[in-house]
């Protein structure tokens, strides 16, 4: 920078001060302080994401316990469910369980027993012709109803990942496309 015109900048500077000594107090504060506290913003806003990030899909969640209000046996059934499908993660089973069943929480009819107004049942609502196709096709693992039931979450999980897989889920493929043949409701994608 020119000396001269640093000498008029600071002379011009000096000349406010004096007429305006409280704006230029604040501004003073302003720079003495403005950057400490905006390092301390930076430095809170990097730990409450990095103390989030242990709440991600690919988190595990402690001890079995719980992810938000998922009971921890459907969150363990989500998880490895969802493994059986490359390309699709856990969360978007425990979506479609939230909103069907409120992950088999639900009393609404369909949910333990006997089906709905759309003959959907079990805590992943599906349709009986489309779960015995399912499962015919995708016999889910040692560890559910025998024959597979759609009321038991095992097999239900199980077979809404198959589902989901066979209908775009596979490897990231068409997720929306599954989602929508999973529920015909461009609401619920």
């Amino acid at each position: 920078m020119n000396p001269l015109l640093a000498l008029r900048a600071a002379e011009i500077a000096r000349d406010q001060l004096r007429e305006h000594p409280a704006r230029w107090g604040c501004l003073a504060a302003l720079l003495l302080f403005g950057p400490p506290a905006a390092c301390v913003v930076i430095v809170v806003v990097l730990l409450a994401t990095l103390a989030g990030a242990g709440d991600s899909s690919s988190a595990a969640a402690p001890n079995g316990g719980t992810v938000g209000d998922i009971p921890a046996d459907y969150l363990v059934l989500y998880r490895e469910a969802a493994q059986t499908c490359p390309g699709l993660d856990w969360t978007i089973l425990a979506a479609i369980g939230k909103i069907e069943s409120d992950h088999g929480r639900s009393q609404l009819p369909g949910v333990h027993s006997g089906e709905n107004s759309a003959k959907a049942g079990g805590p992943m609502q599906f349709l009986q012709p489309t779960f015995d196709s399912v499962v015919s096709r995708h016999p889910p693992p040692p560890g559910g109803a025998h024959p597979p039931s759609r009321y038991n979450p095992h097999d239900a999980i199980y077979a809404a990942a198959a589902y989901l897989c066979d209908s775009g889920a596979r490897d990231g493929r068409d997720l929306h496309a599954a989602i929508f043949a999973y529920n015909h409701a461009e609401w619920y994608v």
